[in-house]
């Protein structure tokens, strides 16, 4: 996937029109055809596509990102400075999509076919089928002009995160919901379920310890897919609330057509995508007993 993701990006970025050059010379009219030349012997834009693109993969390899064009600053400095306000924004959203999808999930199958579930479905629906710069703008709209209980924009105090993480998690825990719901009610009329309710268990005790446990294997698939979507997604809200982070920094590399920044960001996004979702393998073994029982056979 990964190997994947790099030659595509770096394709498709050298496919689109524009010239770095421009960006390297800052759009100075006066320079001549023999400086730039110079400038792409120095960068290694005047070599043919796979060479180029076999020094970037051997440059990632070894952790070199080479040189923004933009900033003229090593780019994974410039990663470094920003990645904690995304990371912070990304980690936030996956507490609350687990906490509303979870949460919301258990309560509709709790109350099947009342009014609850009723609501609670069409609410999920709404959150996963409205665009995240919309759900951006209509947040701010009320929640910043109207009611004037948030900021609009900027990072770095809880007062701030508050909007951009609800925005990024409205999205996502829909989906979480109907699934830990649908999941939850297959579960409930399975007959280990019947013996524990016959045994005197209390109903809150069969459906959280026991029925929650089961369904929630599909659940943290889905999650751990949703925090590659929320890492994308942090592209979107970062520009909405007009925050610093890795998404806001990627917007402007891609805009300036600055390669480096731009291959960088997107192997780390995809790199962090791959680990999650082998650490929600990994959590297979943890939530289902009969997933540990086949490992150790």
């Amino acid at each position: 996937m990964l190997v994947g993701v790099t030659a595509l990006i770096f394709f498709v970025l050298r496919a689109l029109p524009g010239n770095p050059v421009v960006l390297l010379t800052q759009g100075d009219p006066g320079i001549t055809q023999a400086q730039i030349r110079h400038i792409e012997d120095n960068y290694g834009l005047n070599k043919p596509l796979l060479v180029q693109y076999g020094t970037f993969i051997w440059h990632a390899l070894q952790g070199n990102f080479g040189v923004s064009y933009l900033t003229k600053e090593p780019v994974m400095s410039s990663i470094g400075a920003q990645a904690g306000a995304t990371v912070e924004l990304t980690a936030a959203a996956v507490v609350l999509t687990g906490v509303i999808g979870i949460g919301g999930g258990l309560l509709a199958a709790m109350f099947r076919d009342t009014w609850v579930d009723s609501s609670l479905r069409v609410l999920s629906l709404f959150g996963s089928a409205m665009p995240l710069f919309w759900t951006g703008v209509l947040l701010i709209l009320v929640f910043s002009f109207t009611w004037r209980l948030f900021p609009s924009s900027g990072s770095g105090t809880f007062s701030e995160l508050v909007l951009p993480a609800f925005s990024l998690a409205l999205a996502g825990s829909g989906l979480l919901v109907r699934l830990v719901r649908n999941s939850m009610l297959d579960v409930m009329g399975q007959e280990f379920v019947t013996a524990l309710r016959a045994k005197g268990l209390p109903e809150y005790q069969v459906l959280v310890r026991h029925v929650l446990r089961n369904a929630l294997v599909p659940a943290v698939t889905v999650l751990g897919v949703q925090i590659g979507a929320l890492l994308a997604g942090a592209v979107v809200t970062e520009t909405v609330f007009t925050r610093q982070g890795l998404g806001s920094m990627l917007v402007q590399a891609v805009q300036n057509k600055d390669y480096p920044t731009v291959q960088a960001l997107v192997l780390i996004i995809a790199t962090v995508y791959v680990i999650v979702n082998i650490l929600v393998d990994i959590s297979y073994a943890y939530l289902d007993p009969r997933v540990r029982t086949t490992l150790t056979k």
